[in-house]
């Protein structure tokens, strides 16, 4: 009787820790998956810990890659995207895997032809840029050259079927540089670490440098890409990682700030359950979904001017 007893308790303990909020649960990232899936949000750490939530942030089912490191996770129109790092004869290679919403895997892409330093997937095709500026596609059948090739280490953005920025990294000779090519061409210069990103119909620079000015100013250019002139620039400091939503600019780091593009306002700005914030996700309901400092994730109301 007494280990029946043992038992029962053993099975309402393991299932009421089950039912807990994942906020014990140690991740870098996170990202809302589409309303038609079950589970509402993805989360993972670098060590290839994937973990799926439902919408009061309670694990539901949880997996663990066998990779060197999960470096990011892309969603797809029918999946996910990840990029890894694989150990294999004492030499770390990449690799890239496709799964399902739910965790399945769908394809694996090994022993890549150049290391990645851009991806898109833009449409549901997945293309990349390897490190000597040749563009490679991803297929069922494994990785095919496209015959385009680049500059170095540069990020090509695709607007329409008309037209694409191509934008390189500053080096020892030349500036950061971005070019429209097919219609409405331009060619504007600027000075940043990475890629600029595209927000609707503007691209957001980071690391703006002013022509005044010869120091890096850790500010955010707001740039029409039809015309490729610079409209507003947004001042925001110790911000380690940028999304956009829609027509919105969101900085994440000290503070979580909302920024309404092209007009630059401030549309709202807070703090990660008190403190500064490793990643943010804010959902159409206007909730704010955090992964604090120290890697708790944290649900609060998104704070609206």
């Amino acid at each position: 009787m007494k280990n029946l007893f043992l038992i029962i308790m053993l099975l309402t303990l393991g299932c009421s820790h089950l039912e807990q909020p994942s906020s014990a649960l140690k991740v870098s990232n996170i990202e809302l998956l589409p309303s038609s899936e079950p589970e509402h949000y993805l989360a993972w750490e670098r060590n290839g810990n994937i973990i799926w939530l439902d919408e009061d942030l309670r694990l539901l089912n949880s997996k663990k890659l066998d990779v060197y490191s999960l470096q990011q996770i892309l969603l797809l129109t029918d999946g996910l995207l990840l990029i890894t790092e694989v150990l294999e004869n004492d030499e770390i290679t990449e690799e890239l895997i496709k799964l399902s919403f739910s965790g399945d895997e769908l394809n694996r892409w090994s022993k890549l032809p150049d290391s990645i330093t851009t991806l898109s997937t833009q449409q549901n095709t997945i293309r990349f840029i390897g490190f000597m500026g040749d563009e490679y596609q991803l297929t069922d059948k494994g990785v095919i050259a496209t015959g385009n090739t680049f500059h170095q280490q540069a990020a090509v953005i695709t607007i329409d079927a008309t037209a694409s920025i191509v934008c390189k990294n500053k080096n020892a000779d030349q500036a950061a540089q971005c070019s429209r090519k097919g219609s409405k061409p331009w060619t504007k210069e600027g000075l940043w670490g990475g890629a600029p990103i595209l927000c609707s119909d503007y691209l957001v620079e980071d690391t703006f440098h002013q022509t005044n000015n010869n120091t890096d100013n850790w500010k955010y250019a707001i740039r029409d890409v039809s015309t490729g002139k610079i409209i507003n620039v947004i001042k925001a400091p110790n911000v380690s990682f940028t999304r956009c939503l829609n027509n919105q600019l969101v900085t994440i780091g000290e503070t979580i700030n909302t920024y309404s593009l092209p007009s630059a306002e401030p549309t709202s700005s807070q703090k990660c359950a008190g403190s500064s914030a490793l990643d943010a996700i804010i959902t159409d309901n206007k909730n704010l979904v955090c992964i604090s400092d120290s890697g708790e994730l944290k649900k609060q109301q998104l704070n609206i001017n």
